[in-house]
């Protein structure tokens, strides 16, 4: 009896088991977003469909097959934090920049959060989101929250950016930067008798002339009216 007793609460259980697996799969494949489960080391057993379109439907059952894809460029940070987050147990957060089914570079945000039953590591469940489109609508409001729009150089705020970041590397490192000023003379005449889209005109070619001149590693700005500086990293007063 006793025999019978625990051989039908273990199939009780187990039939529970599959049930909550199955339950969890369909909850999964369901998602309109990105999900997949790894085992305890970090190789996958699931992948739903959302993520198969995201990723180009080619079957990836490897997370070496999807790190091959990461940007280099953060391959390197991404691959040792995912490994930090097995070895240590914890939760999985990055976003970075992945080839995607198109061929083309996407911003995708990655989050996994450990499992655990009776103590015990069993695995990671991740989500997978395409934040391409976010990514670059705050890459674009942050260009034009520095940059002047009718020359496209640096504004004041840009410049003032860029500025104590090199500031901070003089003071570190002992790096020198020149800082170029000046200003247009007898500009507003123009402004008076040609109008201004002839003055915009007269901006926008100061613009170019400056940006064909300075080196690829220098920043021009408008702070304003026909006041413009030019940023030179690595230069003495001498070489500037």
């Amino acid at each position: 009896d006793v025999v019978n007793t625990a051989e039908s609460a273990r199939q009780t259980s187990l039939c529970d088991l599959v049930e909550q697996e199955a339950l969890l799969r369909g909850t999964l494949s369901a998602s309109p977003q990105g999900m997949f489960v790894t085992d305890p080391r970090g190789q996958l057993t699931f992948i739903n469909e959302a993520l198969n379109e995201l990723l180009g439907d080619e079957g990836f059952r490897s997370l070496q097959d999807w790190s091959d894809r990461i940007h280099r460029d953060d391959r390197k940070d991404v691959k040792t934090a995912w490994l930090r987050s097995l070895v240590k147990q914890t939760n999985f957060a990055r976003q970075f920049r992945f080839l995607g089914a198109n061929q083309e570079v996407c911003w995708l945000d990655v989050q996994t959060a450990a499992v655990r039953v009776d103590e015990q590591f069993i695995g990671t469940v991740g989500t997978v989101l395409d934040i391409t489109q976010h990514h670059n609508d705050y890459a674009q409001k942050r260009w034009e929250a520095e940059h002047d729009p009718l020359t496209r150089l640096l504004n004041r705020r840009g410049l003032t950016r860029h500025l104590e970041g090199l500031l901070m590397q003089w003071q570190s490192k002992d790096k020198p930067t020149a800082v170029m000023l000046f200003d247009l003379d007898r500009f507003k005449p123009v402004n008076d008798q040609g109008g201004h889209a002839l003055g915009d005109q007269m901006l926008q070619e100061i613009a170019r002339i400056v940006q064909s001149e300075i080196r690829i590693s220098d920043y021009a700005a408008r702070q304003g009216g026909d006041e413009f500086a030019v940023l030179l990293p690595g230069c003495t007063p001498a070489r500037a």
